[in-house]
């Protein structure tokens, strides 16, 4: 959703986004699930749903700032660094 919404779309940012946050819904709901409902109580039947949805943007969030820091770090390796 973060990435449909944005006002630069690049599949270049969203399928790792998209993959990051499906691997992460996968296999980190069931902690997400559980850190949620020790602070906020029972979920009931939508617990895990909610969890699992909650989880994956949260992986499609780290997926964002690990593929800016990838270009950050690109930007300062190449081309002209003015030191020549």
């Amino acid at each position: 959703m973060r990435w449909w919404m944005s006002e630069r779309r690049r599949l270049r940012d969203g399928i790792p986004a998209a993959i990051t946050g499906a691997i992460f819904a996968r296999y980190m709901s069931p902690v997400v699930l559980a850190i949620i409902e020790g602070n906020v109580g029972e979920l009931g039947a939508g617990g895990t749903d909610t969890a699992t949805f909650a989880t994956g943007l949260l992986g499609m969030g780290a997926a964002k700032v690990v593929l800016a820091a990838v270009e950050r770090r690109a930007e300062g390796k190449g081309g002209d660094d003015g030191r020549g």
